[in-house]
């Protein structure tokens, strides 16, 4: 008894170091009637000559400790032997019409892997961008402020986006004179004012270890630095939330799972 209950003990820490809930997933058939492929640019339109397979994968949430992360798949289409993907109309190069009208939007980019990360936000760049505006299209991701494009798939309002995590934004810059510093009764520097927009950043002696924003050590003489925050969306707009995803999991679960069975083994050879 006591080897079946140190067994069910080793199961149980394998369970509770590593958890992965599986997406289900679901192929349906779609009858062809009605559907045509229509190129982004209306160039093409060519009409869906036989039936075609719509997969959906849901989200996978995986445990391992206390940290845990969710995976997000795009629905996926076989149409005539090719691979579509669902994603924003943004990187979309075809749409799948049915009666005249836009079912999905769809790429034939390879997005099986799915994605671990979630734009926060759309900033769209101002025809006359004032300073802190961005100069350029960008989603937030994690926080930061990415340019539109690129090789990085992320998913936003439900749909995968493509962004450009190897840089960051562009903005307006503020523009600092030292005629703008206030200072507390001891002279020493607490805040600085923009010259153009007039807005307010404090100013300090050493950075905050939390403090994640952009610091700007040009202006005010050393070791005084300004936090000038993040260049975040306008308040009101659609909040989502987003883990990274850690590529060692499935190692660690089949280590995990390795550990138990040898505990098996070594019970069994005491026998």
């Amino acid at each position: 008894m006591k080897k079946i209950v140190a067994l069910v003990l080793a199961m149980v820490m394998v369970l509770g170091l590593a958890t992965v809930a599986f997406g289900a997933t679901t192929t349906a058939t779609v009858k062809e009637e009605g559907y045509s492929l229509v190129s982004m640019n209306n160039a093409t339109d060519t009409d869906v000559a036989a039936d075609f397979t719509k997969t959906v994968t849901d989200k996978v949430v995986t445990t391992v400790g206390d940290k845990t992360t969710t995976t997000y798949y795009a629905d996926s289409y076989v149409i005539g032997g090719v691979t579509y993907y669902a994603c924003d109309a943004t990187i979309a190069t075809t749409k799948l019409v049915k009666d005249g009208v836009v079912v999905a939007y769809l790429t034939s980019a390879n997005l099986s892997a799915g994605t671990t990360k979630v734009a926060t936000a759309f900033v769209e760049a101002k025809e006359k961008p004032a300073c802190g505006d961005v100069t350029k299209d960008s989603y937030v991701v994690d926080g930061k402020s990415y340019p539109v494009g690129g090789a990085t798939y992320v998913l936003y309002n439900g749909l995968f986006v493509s962004v450009d995590m190897t840089a960051t934004t562009p903005v307006v810059e503020h523009v600092f004179a030292k005629k703008a510093v206030t200072t507390d009764t001891k002279g020493t520097p607490v805040a600085i004012a923009c010259d153009e927009c007039k807005a307010s950043f404090q100013v300090v002696k050493k950075v905050p270890a939390a403090y994640t924003g952009k610091v700007n050590t040009t202006v005010l003489d050393a070791p005084y630095v300004i936090l000038m925050g993040t260049y975040a969306p306008a308040a009101g707009e659609t909040v989502e939330s987003a883990k990274t995803f850690d590529a060692g999991i499935a190692m660690y679960v089949g280590m995990s799972v390795m550990a138990a069975a040898g505990s098996a083994v070594v019970l069994k050879k005491k026998d």
